[in-house]
């Protein structure tokens, strides 16, 4: 895209989506990062389970927040 009385070259979404993503890469690479590695979910199962605890405590949040905000 051109702007006419400039004459400058803007650039395009492809080109400032890689420099945003080498940038992160950058970043991240900087950071000294800590794993922490723990044992592995009992089952499949608990895992679904504790997904349902977290999603359903999540949703309950979002519905009360949205209650307050229109008091």
């Amino acid at each position: 895209m051109r702007c006419l009385h400039l004459k400058t070259e803007y650039p395009t979404k492809d080109e400032i989506f890689t420099k945003l993503i080498i940038t992160l890469k950058r970043l991240v690479y900087k950071k000294a990062w800590n794993l922490d590695a723990k044992k592995p979910w009992g089952s499949s199962m608990s895992a679904v389970q504790y997904l349902g605890r977290y999603t359903h405590r999540v949703a309950i949040y979002v519905v009360v927040n949205r209650k307050h905000r229109r008091l």
